[in-house]
C-alpha cells in the first residue's frame, strides 16, 4: 500500500484497490495486519472522493507580446484570486517587471518568461509581417519554457486572456476565458469559437467571418499554431469540454462592443459581465496631484483634463492639446512622445506618475481624452467624467463609435485640427456629468443613462466578480474537471459546423459556384469542338 500511495498523484484514485496487490493466498486466509499500514491507502482513496476545498491552484496569464493592458488586467485578476485564498501562479513576459513591479499579495507567485520584446514585434509588424506568423514565433519561444516551469506542478484551473488560450489547452486545464480586448467582429467570433450566437444574429457576417478565418488559416495558419506544441487535446475538445465561461468586461449599461449586451443576456451560463478589471475604485490620486490642484486653483485654468493614449507609441497630439488650452483646461499628459516638448510644458503638465487609473480620480478633473482602448474607456466612464475618444488603431475605432452610440462620450479623429477638437470639447463640457452628447435623447435622459452606467460599473466590481464566479463553481462541491457538465453544451462552429445553418448555406453556395464553373467550362469546350468541326 505504501508503494501504491507513493506512485499515485495526490487526489487521484489508485489504479486498483489495495487488496488486488496481495498474493492469492492472502485472499483466502485472512490475516490481521496493523491498521497503520492501511491508513495511507485509505487516505488516498478518501481524497479522491472528498469534496473540493475552497482554495484552488490557479494558473493565470495574458497575451505575452504587445499587450501591456492585457497583462495589467490579468495581474489585477491574479491579485484578487490570491487575496481570496487561492494559490496563484501568474505568467508574465520579462518586460512586464518594469511596468508592473513585483507582486505584494500573499499567495501570488509570478513566473517571468523570455519571449520576443514589444519593440521587435511592432517593428516587424509595421514592416509587413502578419500577426499570425509573429504569434507563431512567440509560441515557439513560449511553450518549451512554460512547459519546463510547470512540469510536476498541479493546477486545478486556468484563468486566461480569451485571445490566448494556447497554454491552457496544452495543459488540458479547465479554463475561464477573460475578455481583454474588443473587436468589431466579436459577436461573430463568439459564434465561431464558442457556439454562442446573438439572439438575432447576422448570418451574413458570420459566414464572412468564417470564410476569412478559413482563408487566413489556409495561407498563414492561426495565431495559436506552434511547431513546439505537444498537446494531445484538439481545439474542438478544448472549447467544448474545458472552457467554462467567457467573462466580459463591462455591464449591460455599457459594453464594448455595443452588441455584447444582448449576447451575454442570451447565454447567462456561459457569459457574464465583470465590470472593469483595471479600474480601482479605492485608488487615491498620485502624490503629485496635491501640488497640482493647488497650482491650478491659483491660476486662470478652468480645470484639468487627462490625456492618455495607452502604452503603445503614439505621436504627441499637439492639436488636441492646443484645443484643450483654448477651452481653458490644463492637460495631465501621459503620452511618452510629449516628454521634453517645451511648448507643451508651457501650458500643460507632464507628470512623473503614469498611473492612469489614479490620475482619473484627481480633484478638478473635468474631461478624459483617451485612445479608445477597452480598459481606458471603462476606467474613464467609471469615474463619471466626459470622455473624448481619439482612436489610433485596431478595435479603438469601433470602441469610440460604440461609446458614442451609448451616449457616454464623443469620438474625435486623431488628425482633427484644433477648431474641430475645440467644438467637441465644448459640447462635452457643456452637459451635466458628461452627458452632453448627441443621439436623439433629451439631456435628462442622457444624464440618467450616464449615471446608470457609472453605478453599474462600480457595482460589477471587476476582479472581485471573477472571484465570485469561480466561487459559485466551488460551492457546487464538484471538482473543476467536472464543472463543464453543469453548463449548457457548446457547439462552436469550427468544431461542429454541420449544426449551424450558416454551414449548409455556405456549402450550397460552394456547390452552386462549382456547378456554374463546370457549366461554363463545358459550354466553352463544346463551342470549341463545334468551331473545329465547322
Amino acid at each position: 500500500p505504501r508503494r501504491l500511495v507513493r506512485s499515485v498523484p495526490l487526489g487521484r484514485p489508485p489504479a486498483a484497490p489495495p487488496f488486488a496487490l496481495l498474493p492469492a493466498r492472502d485472499a483466502m486466509v485472512p490475516r490481521r495486519r496493523p491498521a497503520a499500514r492501511w491508513l495511507p491507502a485509505v487516505a488516498a482513496a478518501a481524497l479522491a472522493v472528498a469534496p473540493l476545498g475552497s482554495a484552488l491552484e490557479i494558473l493565470v496569464y495574458a497575451k505575452f507580446v504587445r499587450a501591456s493592458s492585457h497583462q495589467l488586467a490579468m495581474r489585477r485578476v491574479a491579485e484578487a484570486l490570491a487575496g481570496a485564498g487561492h494559490s496563484v501562479i501568474l505568467l508574465e513576459p520579462e518586460a512586464a517587471a518594469a511596468r508592473l513591479g513585483e507582486p505584494r499579495t500573499e499567495g501570488l507567485t509570478v513566473w517571468r518568461l523570455r519571449v520576443m520584446d514589444d519593440a521587435n514585434y511592432s517593428a516587424r509588424f509595421q514592416a509587413g509581417e502578419s500577426f499570425q506568423r509573429l504569434s507563431q514565433e512567440v509560441n515557439a519561444q513560449l511553450l518549451p519554457e512554460a512547459r519546463a516551469r510547470v512540469h510536476g506542478r498541479h493546477f486545478d484551473l486556468a484563468v486566461v486572456d480569451a485571445l490566448y488560450p494556447l497554454l491552457a489547452r496544452e495543459l488540458a486545464l479547465p479554463s475561464l476565458h477573460v475578455q481583454c480586448a474588443s473587436d468589431p467582429d466579436a459577436t461573430s467570433g463568439l459564434w465561431f469559437h464558442y457556439g454562442l450566437a446573438a439572439p438575432n444574429r447576422d448570418k451574413t457576417s458570420n459566414m464572412r467571418f468564417a470564410l476569412l478565418w478559413l482563408m487566413s488559416w489556409l495561407f498563414v495558419g492561426s495565431h495559436q499554431d506552434s511547431t513546439a506544441s505537444s498537446a494531445t487535446l484538439s481545439w474542438g475538445d478544448y472549447y467544448q469540454h474545458h472552457v467554462l465561461a467567457l467573462l466580459v468586461q463591462g455591464t449591460p449599461r455599457f459594453a464594448l462592443p455595443f452588441e455584447a449586451a444582448p449576447v451575454v443576456a442570451a447565454h447567462p451560463g456561459r457569459l457574464a459581465f465583470v465590470g472593469s478589471l483595471t479600474a480601482r475604485s479605492g485608488a487615491n490620486p498620485p502624490a503629485e496631484a496635491a501640488d497640482l490642484s493647488a497650482k491650478i486653483a491659483g491660476s486662470a485654468s478652468g480645470g484639468l483634463a487627462l490625456v492618455a493614449f495607452g502604452t503603445n507609441p503614439n505621436p504627441c497630439p499637439l492639436a488636441i492639446l492646443e484645443a484643450l488650452h483654448e477651452v481653458g483646461l490644463t492637460a495631465i499628459i501621459l503620452v511618452e512622445a510629449c516628454q521634453g516638448n517645451a511648448e507643451v510644458a508651457a501650458h500643460h503638465i507632464l507628470p512623473t506618475s503614469r498611473d492612469q487609473s489614479a490620475w482619473l480620480r484627481t480633484p478638478g478633473l473635468r474631461l478624459a481624452v483617451v485612445h479608445g482602448g477597452l480598459h481606458s474607456l471603462h476606467e474613464a466612464v467609471g469615474v463619471g467624467v466626459p470622455v473624448a475618444c481619439v482612436p489610433h488603431e485596431g478595435d479603438q475605432w469601433a470602441n469610440c463609435r460604440d461609446l458614442q452610440r451609448q451616449h457616454l462620450g464623443w469620438a474625435v479623429h486623431p488628425n482633427a485640427e484644433a477648431p474641430e477638437a475645440v467644438a467637441a470639447f465644448r459640447m462635452l463640457l457643456g452637459g451635466s456629468g458628461g452627458a452632453a452628447v448627441a443621439g436623439g435623447a433629451t439631456s435628462a435622459e442622457r444624464s440618467a443613462a450616464y449615471a446608470a452606467a457609472v453605478a453599474a460599473l462600480a457595482e460589477a466590481s471587476g476582479p472581485a466578480a471573477v472571484v465570485r464566479h469561480i466561487q459559485r463553481f466551488i460551492d457546487t462541491g464538484t471538482r473543476p474537471s467536472e464543472w463543464h457538465r453543469q453548463l449548457p453544451p457548446l457547439q462552436p462552429f469550427f468544431a461542429e459546423p454541420w449544426c449551424w445553418p450558416e454551414f449548409w448555406t455556405m456549402l450550397a453556395l460552394s456547390v452552386a459556384l462549382v456547378l456554374l464553373i463546370v457549366g461554363c467550362l463545358r459550354t466553352a469546350v463544346d463551342s470549341d469542338v463545334r468551331t473545329k468541326a465547322d
